[in-house]
């Protein structure tokens, strides 16, 4: 039999022992969480949200080619220059015109019919530009072709000089022309002024112009 201390020590022992597995009992694994402030909501929980699509560039309009006869036909001029001045019995200016087809059809029997404007250097009410030469660059031949001076008048007969035998130019495609032109001496009085290098490309043989006159400015000096 146990004496009565030892009684007394276990008894004092078990209301201990009780404590802590009841502390063990009710203690969670983790580390215990900070209380949430009275009156102050927890922060609600991360959601996973689909990102926006990125919006897509616009669409680039494809490009296009005018068909049929309706302005897609070009002529324009280069090589002249900012001033290019002609002369009485002077050098010939050089340029070139070069005509685009820029439908979707061939074009049959066309001619680019270059023509010389009215110029204020000649006195009189026609202003008609002084006489001289025009030649187009054959490069059949490597040679210079001559081509008749088609100086404009007070009507309209000067849009039916043939100039070239009537060409096809096929869709897309283009043509360049060099042409040089000259003013002849003269002893007509002339002052100090200015005209134009005119082209219209024409369908042959009835003259039908295929697009308006494109011009380009040339000055005379006497």
């Amino acid at each position: 039999m146990p004496d009565r201390a030892t009684l007394r020590r276990h008894a004092l022992a078990a209301p201990a022992v009780a404590v802590l597995l009841a502390l063990a009992a009710c203690s969670p694994n983790t580390a215990p969480t900070a209380p949430t402030a009275p009156g102050t909501p927890g922060a609600p929980p991360a959601t996973a949200t689909a990102a926006a699509p990125a919006p897509s560039a616009p669409p680039t309009p494809s490009a296009s080619t005018g068909t049929g006869g309706g302005g897609s036909l070009t002529a324009v001029f280069s090589g002249l220059g900012a001033r290019p001045v002609l002369t009485p019995g002077g050098p010939a200016l050089v340029f070139e015109v070069s005509v685009h087809n820029g439908t979707g059809q061939a074009y049959q029997d066309i001619q680019p019919l270059i023509s010389m404007g009215h110029c204020s250097c000649s006195p009189g009410g026609a202003s008609i530009m002084p006489s001289g030469t025009l030649r187009l660059w054959n490069t059949g031949t490597d040679g210079w072709r001559t081509l008749t001076y088609d100086a404009e008048g007070t009507g309209t007969d000067f849009s039916y000089v043939d100039q070239i035998p009537g060409l096809t130019l096929a869709a897309g495609a283009s043509e360049t022309f060099t042409y040089q032109v000259a003013l002849s001496a003269t002893t007509h009085p002339l002052t100090s002024g200015s005209g134009t290098v005119n082209v219209q490309v024409q369908q042959l043989p009835g003259h039908t112009a295929l697009t308006p006159d494109v011009s380009t400015p040339v000055y005379v000096t006497p």
